[in-house]
């Protein structure tokens, strides 16, 4: 595999995991898929989405008393976010869902609607050349009025990786993109980590991150596979930095 493509920046409420029996206990998953993270920018943030604040957050209670109880995120609050992600998204800073085009316009969002939330992480993600080119080539348009999810707008800039003083590698992510633009991963299969790690001798880091390899190619080729047991999705590898800021 050669060179990594920006595809933009996730802004992430993460909180310590339950593994039991494993080291990642304790520990919140720095993964790029939103099945285990909160993200602080997403389809409820969009005020021409249609949203319904009173859909189901999860058995118990429903987005709007969820951001109101987790975030302290008010109605009016909730008005004044959505205004200015409307206003982002109209000048390309943000992308759908849940995508940020720049480190600068997360920040920015950060600091304006939850100053005081802990346990942020805004990563950054680097996708290998081939699987950005994969990712680029899924979308596929229902009707002329669809518009392109932010990740695939970002990646089709082709934005080299850059070292930047302010990112830290945290590792690396084994990624399927979905339909709506966002990720699913390894993870959300249990059973592949004892399989990846007999095949290709992979192990989970601290972060719930894979180190590097020297060839990605055969596990990317795996994950691709029909007989793979995961979503019928493109699969590719999604390098990991947490931007410091």
């Amino acid at each position: 595999m050669g060179n990594y493509y920006l595809g933009g920046y996730l802004l992430l409420h993460c909180l310590p995991g339950n593994y039991p029996d494993s080291p990642l206990d304790g520990k919140p998953l720095l993964t790029c898929s939103t099945c285990f993270n909160d993200s602080l920018l997403d389809d409820w943030s969009y005020c021409w989405s249609g949203f319904d604040k009173n859909d189901p957050y999860d058995a118990w209670v429903t987005i709007r008393e969820h951001l109101a109880s987790v975030y302290s995120l008010d109605d009016i609050t909730w008005e004044r976010l959505s205004g200015w992600v409307n206003e982002k998204y109209e000048t390309g800073n943000v992308g759908w869902p849940a995508l940020f085009m720049d480190a600068a316009t997360a920040i920015e969002y950060k600091q304006t609607f939850f100053p005081q939330l802990n346990d942020c992480y805004l990563l950054a993600l680097y996708i290998d050349g081939n699987d950005a080119q994969r990712f680029i080539d899924s979308w596929r348009p229902q009707n002329d009025m669809e518009g392109m999810p932010g990740i695939h707008r970002k990646l089709s800039a082709f934005q080299p990786e850059q070292a930047l003083f302010n990112e830290t590698l945290l590792g690396y992510d084994i990624a399927g993109l979905d339909i709506d633009g966002g990720f699913h991963t390894s993870h959300c299969h249990s059973s592949l980590h004892d399989e990846l790690c007999q095949r290709f001798a992979l192990t989970l880091n601290s972060h719930g991150l894979y180190d590097a390899l020297d060839d990605w190619q055969p596990v990317v080729d795996y994950m691709n596979n029909d007989k793979t047991v995961c979503e019928p999705i493109p699969w590719g590898i999604v390098k990991i930095k947490q931007v410091i800021f």
